[in-house]
């Protein structure tokens, strides 16, 4: 069998090894390249979508401590409110009993 004749080991590990370096050049200079690009542009995509999620939750924080903010200020004014209302019935009361008396 020519195959595993000793005397052409010597043409098949340099056609093998010719194949294996014609192979290793074109993945290296087509292909390697061509995914660097992919990734670095789904890298810059993640970033920027990275970027957006950190806005967009900057601004819901704003907002929740918005509504928190108002929230306090509306229940500090109600309670203002509430306690002056008490303070003008008083007078109010007070000032129609002096009258009557």
């Amino acid at each position: 069998m020519p195959q595993l004749d000793i005397y052409t080991y010597f043409t098949q590990f340099n056609w093998l090894l010719l194949i294996i370096v014609l192979l290793f050049l074109i993945i290296n200079n087509q292909f390697f390249p061509t995914f660097q690009s992919l990734f670095e542009a789904r890298h810059s995509i993640s970033d920027q979508i990275e970027g957006s999620v950190k806005i967009l939750k900057g601004l819901e924080y704003e907002k929740s401590t918005a509504y928190t903010v108002n929230n306090n200020a509306h229940s500090v004014v109600s309670k203002w409110d509430s306690i002056f209302d008490k303070h003008n019935r008083r007078n109010k009361s007070n000032v129609s009993n002096n009258r009557n008396k």
